[in-house]
């Protein structure tokens, strides 16, 4: 179990930690010549939170994560649990980094 800082990207404040557990990064931990290689994301977002702030936001996220150098490809939820789903599915189509938004 790791943890890791949570950050407002629209602030870059540091809002708190989160519990996780890297696998995939773990066991593939990419390196080349002392460079980490960023892994491609799967950026999961709930539309839904905050009121609908997380969608109005999601362009702004984006262009953030873009500007980081992050590769990503991202789906909203449809409803509840469909984060799960989606986490799950990501995990098991191989992506290393998975980024929930909302």
């Amino acid at each position: 179990m790791n943890f890791r800082s949570v950050y407002d990207l629209t602030s870059g404040v540091e809002t708190g930690t989160a519990a996780c557990y890297d696998a995939a990064v773990d066991q593939h931990h990419k390196v080349n010549y002392g460079i980490r290689v960023v892994p491609y994301a799967k950026v999961i977002i709930n539309p839904v939170a905050g009121g609908g702030r997380s969608a109005k936001l999601w362009p702004l996220i984006s262009q953030q994560l873009k500007d980081k150098g992050l590769s990503f490809n991202h789906s909203f939820t449809e409803g509840t649990g469909h984060g799960i789903e989606l986490a799950k599915e990501s995990v098991d189509k191989g992506y290393e980094l998975v980024i929930a938004v909302g």
